[in-house]
């Protein structure tokens, strides 16, 4: 009986600290999602992309947290000719412009935690990322902001999104180089992690 008993409790507790233990990086307890923008096409480094390089990094960070995710759209996409988008989004850039986001944004009012990707275009975050923001309350939750660059870095936009979220936790971001998100996808995954690492303690 005493054994029985035993087994029963050891099984109990496996299940509770089921319930608390996630993937490797996530917070205990919370609920995550990784909403991000990207683009395919043409690019200067690496030729046209099929999938684009913060898809890429989105990917692997929901993967390790054992997060939902969410793809922010443009009504109006992006052209696929590197030249044109360029110009298309200093444009919005320089009259600091709202695209319109395609279908429907997640509700995000049951998520404690939300990670957001982005290029870095114009030495900032798309400015769909601003239609985003001015779309949803981020305050209480913690944001932690991933981005791609091809030599920027990047830059302040952390400090960006707390500024809009001043009582939201925001993290320092993580910055992967398109080329390596790109063509290195094993050291995509280990700077994710270090990051998590970082960011979880």
């Amino acid at each position: 009986m005493e054994t029985k008993l035993k087994y029963v409790l050891m099984l109990l507790l496996s299940i509770i600290s089921g319930l608390e233990v996630c993937a490797e990086g996530t917070m205990k307890g919370t609920k995550a999602i990784v909403i991000y923008f990207s683009r395919t096409g043409e690019t200067d480094y690496v030729g046209t992309i099929a999938k684009g390089n913060t898809a890429i990094i989105a990917e692997i960070i929901a993967r390790n947290a054992a997060a939902d995710i969410y793809e922010i759209k443009p009504e109006t996409a992006y052209s696929d000719n590197l030249k044109e988008c360029v110009n298309a989004a200093r444009i919005e850039r320089d009259k600091n412009l709202r695209p319109r986001i395609a279908g429907t944004l997640p509700d995000l009012s049951t998520y404690d935690t939300v990670y957001v990707g982005y290029p870095i275009w114009w030495y900032d975050m798309p400015m769909i990322l601003y239609t985003f923001f001015d779309s949803v309350d981020l305050n209480g939750k913690k944001i932690f902001p991933f981005c791609t660059y091809g030599d920027s870095g990047a830059l302040r936009t952390a400090q960006s999104i707390q500024k809009k979220f001043p009582d939201a936790e925001v993290s320092s971001c993580l910055a992967v180089n398109g080329k390596v998100a790109q063509c290195n996808h094993a050291e995509s995954e280990k700077l994710v992690k270090q990051w998590f690492k970082k960011i979880h303690k």
